[in-house]
């Protein structure tokens, strides 16, 4: 309420803003960049596509699960257990994908644009100074 309102969409326009404050905070702190720009970072940007694919679903079905089951506990609780399980689910799952199919599929992808580019090679290979 305190915040002075847009006239329209007044939730979106300040996450919007917040969004813009975080980059301007990334981009102008060298501390921050180290963070992100270390193995850690590394890492979870290498892994972020397949977080991305598993979120949601683990949110709508595991998350869901370990609320029903922790009814009746304080809302702290249930939320610390919930929120700790399924980051660390999140993890487990996005890194075991990650290793097992990601990698492999980038590993054939490669292979297979070589054999293609053997085949077809790009116009830059044949030379372009016909004209």
């Amino acid at each position: 309420g305190w915040l002075p309102q847009f006239p329209s969409d007044n939730a979106m326009h300040w996450h919007q803003f917040g969004a813009l404050s975080l980059l301007l905070a990334l981009l102008l702190s060298p501390s921050l960049q180290s963070l992100f720009g270390g193995a850690i970072g590394r890492y979870l940007g290498r892994i972020s596509f397949v977080m991305y694919l598993f979120q949601v679903p683990i949110i709508c079905s595991f998350t869901a699960g370990v609320v029903i089951l922790t009814a009746g506990q304080s809302r702290f609780l249930v939320a610390a257990v919930a929120g700790a399980s399924t980051i660390a689910v999140i993890f487990l799952l996005s890194s075991a994908t990650y290793w097992l199919i990601d990698t492999n599929a980038v590993v054939l992808s490669r292979l297979s644009g070589r054999k293609f580019d053997a085949l077809f090679p790009p116009d830059t290979a044949r030379g372009r100074s016909q004209t």
